[in-house]
């Protein structure tokens, strides 16, 4: 269920991803395979400093490719939590 909408590029506060992560997420966060963390699982903490490196990755590159692969991966992983980017 979106429980956020956010203008595409735009972080949720902490506290949003606090309340999408006890809302939907049991134990740790699961990947297969992923091209930018592997196969793993992450805490709550873990996930929430991927993405805002993954965000500063995101505003900081010139390259059409990585800025659209990363961003499409943000997109990913909090539409998971229940938080749209539009």
């Amino acid at each position: 269920m979106i429980r956020y909408s956010m203008t595409f590029g735009v972080m949720p506060t902490r506290a949003q991803f606090d309340e999408c992560w006890e809302r939907e997420v049991v134990g740790q966060f699961a990947f297969g395979n992923d091209e930018r963390v592997g196969t793993c699982e992450l805490s709550q903490d873990e996930l929430w400093e991927e993405l805002n490196a993954a965000h500063s990755q995101w505003v900081e590159t010139t390259e059409d490719d990585e800025w659209e692969e990363t961003g499409s991966w943000m997109s990913s992983v909090l539409y998971c939590l229940g938080i749209e980017w539009i």
